[in-house]
């Protein structure tokens, strides 16, 4: 009887967590559409801002796509990486790098090319002082040590 009721539970918990995930996501895309929607209504008037949030918005879709759909993260990073270039916005590249290497860490495993995004995201974020960025890298490159199984470099980040 409480096996069952522990396996309910945890069922329950699960389709509540993917349903939560699916409505932060249908938000973010309608923010892209309102983006777009806004940009060309004011034509050539748009403000710079207003892309770098639409960059904002596409690396929180890469977040919200890297550990269980990585094409989709890997889409909305080629988007990121583009509008970011496109507008000079150097924090939107250096997300564009730390996304790259959560898409290889938790779904390719392939540890040598997150830990080269890892890096270049860490290089960007320390050249703009973005300390919330670089905390956030050091982190992602700490569990990917971690499930390398190298401690002494998980311990560092």
């Amino acid at each position: 009887m409480k096996r069952g009721f522990f396996l309910l539970t945890i069922i329950l918990f699960a389709v509540n967590c993917f349903s939560q995930d699916q409505k932060v996501i249908d938000s973010l895309h309608n923010e892209l559409r309102k983006f777009d929607a806004h940009k060309k209504e004011l034509g050539s008037k748009v403000n710079p801002l207003m892309d770098s949030a639409k960059a904002n918005t596409l690396y929180e879709l890469v977040r919200a796509f890297y550990g269980r759909i990585p094409d989709s993260a890997n889409y909305y990073s080629e988007q990121l990486k583009s509008l970011s270039e496109q507008i000079g916005y150097k924090k939107g590249i250096g997300n564009y790098y730390n996304g790259i290497g959560l898409t290889n860490m938790v779904m390719a495993r392939n540890f040598p090319l997150a830990e080269k995004s890892f890096q270049m995201a860490l290089k960007i974020r320390t050249e703009i002082g973005d300390k919330d960025g670089l905390g956030w890298t050091y982190n992602n490159m700490g569990n990917m040590y971690g499930i390398e199984g190298n401690i002494p470099e998980a311990i560092k980040c």
